[in-house]
């Protein structure tokens, strides 16, 4: 979910109105500041600007685990993909071979 999209802004609203504290990462690629601006003054909202495909480290330690969090998940996920394309490209050579010694 992306906070300064309409539909996280919304549910952002909903979650400080129900007493939650909110720490809002979003890179404003397709959302717009504007649909938080009314949000900025609560003492229980926070909103950083950051793109969270790159690690981002600030003295929160809960931020730093969950950036260390998502560059883990995005590793599994290059590895899966790898093992992925090694097992189709390991499929397609025995086809090849099996279709030449038909």
């Amino acid at each position: 979910m992306q906070p300064c999209d309409t539909i996280g802004s919304h549910l952002c609203e909903r979650l400080l109105a129900e007493g939650n504290d909110i720490i809002c990462i979003d890179n404003y690629f397709t959302g717009h500041k504007s649909n938080i601006r009314h949000l900025l003054s609560h003492p229980n909202f926070e909103v950083i600007r950051h793109d969270i495909v790159y690690p981002y480290f600030k003295d929160d330690v809960m931020l730093k685990d969950f950036s260390t969090l998502l560059n883990r998940l995005s590793g599994m996920a290059d590895e899966m993909s790898s093992y992925f394309r090694r097992l189709k490209e390991a499929k397609e050579k025995y086809q090849m071979e099996e279709d030449h010694t038909l």
